[in-house]
């Protein structure tokens, strides 16, 4: 049993995030235990998928994807696109700008939307044969993140296809590509920590406002009730 549980028998295939890094941690507790070699992620896919070859191989895809999403270097092209797609919607309030600049900001837009659309691709393959886990944070809830950067994805290719002409669409197209600055938020992850906590806070920012509210209902009844003769054009 301590055999086939070293080699990933009988577990599921693929796997939520935390699945995975409890078998690789597994691994190597093992290997270490019984004096043995650590062995790497490409053999575990080959030992999980023996007689598979093609599962093996699209598994071990999907590692080398996971590593290249889950890397700084990665992370910081990222940072930097997201950027350059800020700058880039900031000209393109400035008509005179936008004119003499088309050349160049046009192909750059395609560029950008197409970086911004292989790292969603990246990711579903991080997930192997279970691409939604995309979706889904480690401790099984939604991830609010992946899905907001796939709806700006989706709407950026979707509004030009059906006609970005028509004034309301090229509204909200414009209105997509500023919301990728917003991608920010969730590259830098202290920044990210920030805003899960002022989104966390809302309810008592709302009862903040209620007491407000409260205040400024009643200092206005007495505003009225002692200035109303004397400035009826404030207090009347």
């Amino acid at each position: 049993d301590d055999d086939g549980g070293a080699d990933g028998a009988g577990e599921p295939e693929g796997g939520s995030r935390a699945d995975r890094e409890q078998r690789k941690l597994r691994r190597m507790i093992t290997s270490a235990f019984e004096g043995e070699e650590i062995t790497t992620e490409d053999e575990e896919q080959d030992a999980r998928y023996e007689g598979q070859p093609v599962k093996a191989a699209f598994a071990r895809f999907s590692a080398r994807a996971r590593t290249l999403v889950e890397s700084s270097e990665f992370q910081t092209m990222i940072v930097g696109v997201i950027c350059l797609a800020g700058v880039m919607v900031g000209i393109s309030t400035d008509r005179g700008l936008t004119k003499t600049l088309r050349p160049v900001l046009t192909p750059l837009e395609e560029i950008v939307l197409w970086i911004f659309t292989g790292e969603i691709v990246a990711k579903l393959f991080a997930n192997e044969f279970e691409p939604w886990n995309m979706f889904v944070t480690p401790a099984g809830g939604v991830d609010s993140w992946n899905v907001f950067d796939t709806i700006i994805v989706l709407g950026s290719w979707i509004l030009p296809a059906i006609g970005s002409d028509q004034g309301s669409l090229l509204m909200l197209l414009r209105l997509m590509r500023l919301l990728r600055v917003l991608k920010l938020v969730k590259s830098l992850p202290q920044l990210q920590v920030i805003v899960t906590a002022l989104i966390m806070g809302l309810n008592s920012i709302g009862f903040i406002a209620i007491i407000l509210f409260i205040f400024f209902y009643i200092f206005a009844i007495i505003g009225i009730m002692l200035f109303r003769e004397n400035d009826p054009w404030h207090f009347g």
